[in-house]
């Protein structure tokens, strides 16, 4: 490319979930592209829960780009399809810490970019430091869903549940699915989801304790007891964890180990880490998978707090009502944001990969000694993805 020996070949390019992608694929689409470059890429600024986690499109294709920011070709497209609106709005308020006792966890800047996606000003003034009480539109959801999911209906289709101990969450989770399946859901319409690998595995191996005493009801661990490819079966309910159900839907969703969207240590950290992020990023992502029913269940102290921020939420009458950070803390949490998406390079599921499999970790010690860790995990990375090597951890294959 340096020689300038590529030859553009495509008239068009689209690109679909353009947050995933990073700033060197970019880049390469320009060099593919044939003048006039035409362009499109669509990203999800709620998908990452930041307001640019995003590069403008300069620094994204260059200079030579031609694009005006808030011009005709700077869309914002705030209608909801996916999912209905308290739904939503319960993702958004936990995943953002609107009602959280501690400090917010994350923040759009500018602040303007709530009226794009959809809110609108009820009250107090959209800006930082303010005291602001923001409202979803009825019209950035379709009237179909507006009427099948309506406010006075919300504790039928959305469930918050917490237990003193998993045990008692696991039996619960069960019973409920039991409840679905005697009213008429199918198997593939259910979709239960963890945070971490190591989770997923350890609530599939708690299910399948009462599944196997039940012959109406089985589970089966996405990518492990069956192929990645095949996630919903008509015999069976998926269960997962969050990095691979990242990009999934399902009609009733089961959001397990709710507590996990907080660091065990919340209530003496006073300050924001890159786990704070990842973690929240769990709870949104997870619930927003649901296009109807959401059952979000959880066990311990954890749970409960992230609980009376959803109860918070229901008192104010599902509007976000908070005072705005000012303009350096949203730039402090905008800092963290960063650093989180670079350690995010790595996933975890990769991380406990390694960590689990005796053969992959000798693997990843080999290469971290002559590549250095950067290198030696972008390397298994790629090996994972690429399913050049394949890592049964149950099995220690």
């Amino acid at each position: 490319m340096k020689k300038g020996k590529h030859k553009p070949i495509y008239d068009a390019i689209l690109i679909d979930e353009a947050q995933d992608m990073p700033k060197e694929f970019f880049r390469m689409v320009w060099l593919a592209a044939k003048e006039p470059k035409r362009i499109a890429y669509a990203y999800d600024e709620m998908q990452n829960l930041v307001g640019k986690g995003l590069p403008g499109p300069k620094e994204l294709f260059g200079e030579d780009v031609d694009f005006q920011e808030e011009g005709e070709n700077d869309i914002w497209l705030e209608r909801v399809y996916r999912t209905n609106r308290f739904i939503l709005l319960s993702a958004q308020a936990l995943g953002f810490g609107i009602y959280r006792e501690q400090t917010q966890i994350q923040a759009f800047d500018p602040p303007s970019t709530w009226t794009k996606i959809g809110y609108k000003v009820k009250e107090g003034r959209l800006d930082f430091g303010e005291r602001v009480v923001l409202e979803r539109k009825k019209e950035a959801h379709d009237p179909f869903s507006e009427g099948l999911f309506p406010k006075e209906k919300v504790d039928e289709f959305i469930q918050f549940r917490v237990f003193q101990s998993r045990e008692d969450e696991v039996r619960a989770v069960f019973r409920q699915i039991k409840k679905d399946l005697a009213e008429g859901v199918t198997k593939n319409n259910i979709l239960v989801v963890a945070y971490k690998p190591t989770h997923s595995r350890q609530y599939y191996n708690d299910l399948k304790i009462y599944a196997d005493q039940d012959e109406d009801v089985k589970f089966h661990l996405v990518g492990n007891t069956t192929p990645p490819e095949e996630v919903f079966r008509e015999d069976s309910i998926a269960v997962m964890h969050i990095y691979r159900a990242k990009g999934l839907e399902a009609p009733i969703v089961y959001v397990v180990g709710c507590e996990e969207a907080e660091p065990p240590e919340h209530l003496t950290v006073s300050g924001l880490t890159t786990d704070h992020v990842r973690r929240r990023n769990f709870i949104f992502t997870a619930i927003t998978r649901a296009h109807g029913w959401v059952r979000i269940f959880g066990s311990g102290e954890r749970a409960e707090a992230l609980r009376k921020e959803f109860i918070r939420l229901k008192e104010k009458d599902f509007t976000f009502d908070f005072v705005y950070p000012s303009k350096g803390d949203v730039e402090r949490m905008h800092a963290i944001r960063v650093e989180a998406m670079t350690e995010g390079q790595y996933p975890d599921n990769i991380l406990d990969s390694i960590s689990e499999n005796p053969n992959l970790r000798k693997l990843y010690q080999s290469l971290e000694r002559k590549l250095g860790k950067d290198e030696a995990l972008k390397v298994i990375k790629v090996l994972l993805e690429e399913k050049v090597i394949k890592v049964l951890p149950e099995e220690g294959k």
